[in-house]
């Protein structure tokens, strides 16, 4: 569906999935199923399956980035993942391609233009690149062998540690009640990044973050989405990076 909305006017696809929503679910928004009653092991066995359930993700999004120096930008954008190894994102203003993120098993692509339109050189320091690290965090290979932390959690909120990206100690804050992820924190040296995720909703029925922050040393970026199907077709072509785009480092 994503990929449709590279080639296509966004406004269409967002007229389209609108009323195909609206055909599939009453126009209804329905409340996030409640879990006071289960325990930790079987709060994360929950979650761990919900994700898993996930092969795709498509989404029509809304940008902001801010860099290290604290210069914004919105963007209009699309987001296709198969977690936890493949994702694109693309994002234009007015019309015209800005930016391009290809995250693959084998390393991490980008484009980038700067404001005066001329290609950017300094990929290495895109706020989008920490979203490489977090792609395996829309999947549940974190949750089922991850502990929690029992000094650290409260009636609301279950923490847990669990490994990922190599790492071990990576943090999750879990609100109880919905069994949904609220904020990663993963360990890197002198500072960490930190993945916030809000505005919970279900997509059938899978509850589904709408809005996803990343915050690292190179800057933030906040994505929104919006027109969000899961377990779509997805063509294999849609991970192919574009030809002008680097590797980076």
């Amino acid at each position: 569906m994503v990929f449709t909305a590279f080639t296509i006017a966004r406004s269409q696809l967002r007229s389209l999935l609108l009323v195909s929503s609206l055909f599939l679910f009453g126009g209804c928004v329905a409340k996030l199923p409640h879990y006071q009653t289960l325990n930790e092991s079987a709060s994360l066995e929950v979650i761990s399956t919900r994700l898993n359930s996930v092969r795709n993700i498509s989404a029509t999004a809304d940008l902001t980035l801010t860099n290290s120096q604290g210069q914004t930008a919105s963007l209009d954008g699309a987001l296709v993942a198969c977690p936890p190894e493949r994702a694109r994102l693309r994002a234009w203003k007015f019309g015209s391609p800005v930016l391009d993120l290809t995250i693959l098993p084998s390393g991490v692509w980008a484009f980038a233009v700067t404001s005066d339109g001329s290609p950017s050189t300094n990929l290495a320091g895109l706020p989008a690149a920490g979203i490489s690290r977090s792609i395996e965090m829309l999947s549940g290979e974190y949750f089922a062998p991850a502990r929690a932390e029992h000094l650290e959690s409260t009636g609301e909120i279950l923490v847990v540690l669990g490994t990922a990206f190599g790492r071990e100690g990576v943090r999750c804050e879990i609100d109880r009640a919905t069994l949904t992820p609220r904020r990663f924190v993963v360990p890197s040296g002198d500072t960490d990044l930190e993945i916030i995720l809000d505005r919970y909703a279900l997509i059938g029925d899978v509850a589904w973050a709408h809005r996803i922050e990343f915050r690292s040393p190179d800057g933030t970026i906040i994505i929104r989405l919006d027109d969000i199907e899961l377990n779509g077709e997805i063509p294999e072509n849609v991970f192919v990076p574009p030809s002008r785009a680097t590797r980076i480092p």
